[in-house]
């Protein structure tokens, strides 16, 4: 039974979230915004003779982004609507909710007519009405338990943190499987084999350039570490082997997500994944027990040095992210004709390309301003320590700056740039400060929640985690992506190679005494050096 909170507070939050989601789905349906009049009469003409067309791979994305688009709506209406007790009052509401997301479909679709090149089918208007449907019944058994996961999550202190890192689980299980364009037919499955978006170790589409591959792998990693910070808070900080533990269960959610990931017209299958997953659990272990906030107490005299000396290395991924380092730049004319064909209409590309490229982008432009967030609270750190956290104004501003000057450095190198990416850096950055904001608070409320010390238990052996060992892990994880760097390019069979390594790295995690000894006896009879032509890198 749903028991969703219904105070007046949480009632007007949740009407200004759905009115909010409801302006961005009249305007999401409605880009580019290209209106074209027509007579009335022949539109409503148009309207009455619309098809029923059979969706192929490529079209069922776009019916699947349809039905996603409603559930939001129908379940925050269905949420502010609630009147618990009162069943014929509940179900009369839940009426007038679908309803309502019915006559918002149809009159949408009925507009999309004078807005080309928008198309109209009545397999969009049943997959909203279905999206309408599902977001009620959803809210109608599931959405106690969500309502209770924000509840704890206003409340603060541990239960925040395994709430949110539960509510992060669900959303990366979802975006995993996006826009869950599931092949139908065997015929359809055996496309996926042509398309060069699988592979054993990695996907020769997914990794057209290295910066790309690099940004991607290290995102898949980063992504799972709230997995590994849950697992840890589950097993307790005393639990013996943990890692492995983590380990395993990492290659076992990247096993089945790409295998999931096959079955998808637009997934990427590729080995690799399973490992970064994997790296990404044991971060998340390693922070849980490990990391301290005292570590940021006695860095703060060298705060804001450590910020500016990484501010420089940061700037410069950001540019090598974007090709604009390896890129020659273009001359004043072709500048000038690349700013005419700008469009600076929010998300105007987004709606000429994929669904799946369209969310990869949105979150690649969102991993890259938030550490311009983390930065920023990093920066303010003492004064967050007197219980001042600070603006989100300072990191949204320090992201618009970074993010204009990469997208008009842009025009420089050729490429077209993308106003919408600004706003997402400044919400990007804003979040991220905010959510460090909200972190650090929840940690001092108690003595027992996460990353915060605490005494250890008497059955608990001492801790001896310390700054180095979390430097050692950082350093390891650097030199593990500089491997796969080396492998993906390497000129002899990388699969190979790849099995070798693997094999030798458990046997001297196994016996860490024989790496050394180990090492220099095989560096002269493993010198491929002759073959390859790498003659600095063996």
């Amino acid at each position: 039974m749903n028991t969703t909170d219904t105070t007046p507070d949480r009632r007007s939050t949740l009407l200004l979230a759905a009115t909010g989601y409801l302006l961005f789905v009249v305007y999401g349906s409605l880009v580019p915004l290209e209106f074209n009049p027509r007579p009335l009469q022949d539109a409503w003409n148009a309207f009455l003779s619309m098809q029923y067309v059979v969706l192929g791979v490529a079209a069922r994305s776009d019916w699947v982004a349809n039905l996603l688009l409603y559930m939001p709506l129908a379940y925050l209406f269905s949420a502010a609507t609630a009147t618990p007790g009162r069943p014929a009052a509940q179900l009369f509401a839940t009426g007038v909710v679908f309803l309502g997301c019915a006559v918002l479909a149809i009159g949408v679709e009925f507009t999309q007519l004078f807005f080309p090149p928008r198309t109209v089918f009545l397999n969009d208007i049943g997959a909203e009405f279905v999206g309408s449907a599902l977001g009620i019944v959803i809210w109608r058994v599931w959405g106690g338990a969500l309502d209770r996961l924000w509840t704890q999550i206003e409340r603060g202190g541990p239960v925040a943190f395994r709430a949110a890192a539960i509510v992060y689980a669900l959303a990366y299980l979802a975006l995993s499987l996006y826009p869950y364009d599931f092949y139908v037919s065997a015929q359809e499955f055996s496309q996926k084999f042509v398309t060069g978006v699988y592979g054993l170790i990695l996907a020769p589409a997914a990794c057209d350039r290295l910066s790309i591959c690099v940004g991607k792998l290290g995102a898949e990693a980063l992504v799972v570490v709230p997995f590994g910070l849950l697992f840890s808070m589950a097993l307790g900080r005393s639990a013996r082997h943990a890692y492995v533990k983590a380990a395993c269960c990492g290659l076992a959610l990247g096993f089945v997500i790409e295998t999931l990931q096959l079955f998808i017209a637009s997934g990427v299958s590729q080995g690799v994944s399973l490992l970064t997953r994997a790296v990404g659990m044991c971060i998340g272990v390693a922070v849980h027990r490990c990391a301290r906030w005292e570590w940021l107490r006695a860095a703060q005299p060298l705060m804001r040095t450590l910020v500016l000396l990484a501010s420089g290395p940061y700037i410069f991924a950001l540019m090598w992210y974007n090709g604009l380092l390896r890129s020659t730049w273009v001359n004043s004319d072709q500048v000038r004709e690349n700013l005419a064909q700008v469009h600076w209409l929010p998300f105007y590309y987004h709606y000429y390309t994929s669904e799946t490229v369209a969310v990869v982008s949105l979150l690649a432009n969102v991993a890259m301003y938030l550490p311009v967030g983390l930065g920023c609270w990093l920066w303010r750190f003492a004064r967050i320590q007197r219980g001042n956290g600070g603006s989100i104004a300072l990191p949204a501003g320090i992201a618009v700056v970074l993010a204009a000057a990469v997208e008009a450095g842009k025009l420089l190198i050729g490429k077209h740039p993308d106003p919408t990416n600004i706003l997402i850096g400044a919400a990007s950055a804003a979040l991220a400060c905010l959510a460090m904001q909200l972190f650090f608070r929840w940690s001092a409320e108690t003595p027992e929640a996460p990353v915060v010390v605490a005494a250890p238990r008497a059955e608990s052996p001492p801790s001896s985690a310390s700054p180095l060992g979390v430097i050692r892990l950082c350093a390891a994880v650097l030199l593990l992506t500089a491997v796969g760097v080396a492998i993906v390019n390497y000129p002899l069979p990388g699969p190979w190679l790849l099995i070798a390594l693997a094999g030798y790295g458990l046997l001297i995690w196994r016996w860490p005494a024989i790496a050394l000894p180990a090492a220099l006896a095989l560096l002269p009879l493993l010198n491929l050096g002759q073959w390859t032509g790498w003659v600095l890198i063996n």
